[in-house]
């Protein structure tokens, strides 16, 4: 069994836009909303992340990304990994960075945002299951 966390920051930047027809979400709004889009996609990355771990069992670290949220569209582009802060081995990372492809904020926001997620990934230990019962003596 495999455990996955994330952690985020994101900032809000105010751009000036003249449309009316889009969202202008608090920041704490934005990233929890940012948070539940990453959310859904993560049956995603977890499929991917069982693939490496199929080949290297000791596969696990953390994945910190950053990307922006792109105004009007919500379309979330230029992610990258921050190689100062992951530890996890290049096969972890490109699933994060995979499982980002294509992904939207919906509705989206007027503004743009600039994200830092970080993915902790580690594989539990098996858990020990209990010992089948002994069958009943026989009397």
């Amino acid at each position: 069994m495999q455990t996955l966390k994330t952690t985020a920051l994101l900032a809000v930047l105010a751009v000036g836009t003249t449309a009316c027809s889009f969202m202008a979400r608090a920041p704490e709004q934005y990233r929890d909303d940012t948070q539940a889009v990453l959310d859904a996609a993560g049956g995603n990355l977890k499929a991917c992340y069982d693939g490496v771990i199929q080949a290297d069992k000791n596969a696990k670290g953390t994945v910190t990304v950053l990307f922006t949220v792109e105004p009007e569209t919500g379309v979330i582009k230029a992610a990258r990994v921050d190689a100062a802060k992951s530890t996890a081995p290049a096969p972890v990372q490109d699933c994060v960075l995979q499982t980002l492809g294509g992904l939207k904020l919906d509705p989206p926001d007027a503004r743009e945002g600039q994200a830092t997620f970080s993915y902790e990934f580690d594989i539990a230990p098996q858990q020990q299951l209990p010992p089948p019962p002994a069958p009943p003596a026989k009397g």
